[in-house]
């Protein structure tokens, strides 16, 4: 008699598009990720058109990032008078960039921060700082020269914000880049 033998593979593939089958489930609401090294919270949010999408809020109230049913990603940057649409193309789905904060922080607990390279500035005239942040979970750290201390973001915020004069936390990496400056 004649065997069937199955195998079950696990397809890490997403599916291309979840429009009826899951997509309000995608993410926790209000739920804390990091994304592309940027800490944000996801909302679902339902449009004037009766269309609901996931939106990715960052730290900036004129920035964020609206996830599509096929997982694609629409940066949506808000001005005086309008609003500016530009498709991220550098990752394939959010799913290939996008991780849940406590993942993160978790992955930072047990193999160390992932720095990037350092940035000197000054804060309007005054005592220049180096900066750096954590590509894995979005932290942030700030070397203050005239003291020679390390302060760290989020834990040091206020601390951060007076030695910087406001300039810090902000949002870093190639998908927030404008003109190929960061914000």
């Amino acid at each position: 008699m004649p065997q069937i033998v199955m195998d079950v593979v696990e397809n890490s593939t997403p599916p291309r598009n979840l429009a009826g089958s899951g997509y309000r489930n995608l993410f926790a609401e209000n739920g804390r990720y990091v994304f592309d090294g940027n800490r944000v919270v996801a909302r679902f949010r339902v449009g004037r058109n009766g269309v609901g999408r996931w939106r990715l809020e960052t730290l900036d109230p004129g920035l964020s990032f609206v996830i599509t049913p096929d997982l694609r990603i629409r940066k949506y940057r808000r001005t005086e008078r309008t609003c500016v649409v530009r498709i991220v193309r550098q990752f394939e789905t959010v799913l290939d960039t996008l991780k849940p904060l406590d993942t993160a922080i978790a992955l930072c607990g047990e193999h160390g921060h992932r720095w990037s390279l350092a940035h000197s500035e000054s804060a309007c005239g005054e005592m220049p700082y180096r900066w750096e942040w954590c590509l894995t979970c979005g932290a942030e750290q700030v070397w203050v020269a005239e003291t020679g201390e390390w302060l760290q973001w989020p834990d040091d915020a206020d601390e951060i914000a007076v030695r910087t004069a406001g300039a810090l936390p902000r949002l870093h990496g190639p998908v927030f880049a404008e003109g190929g400056r960061l914000l």
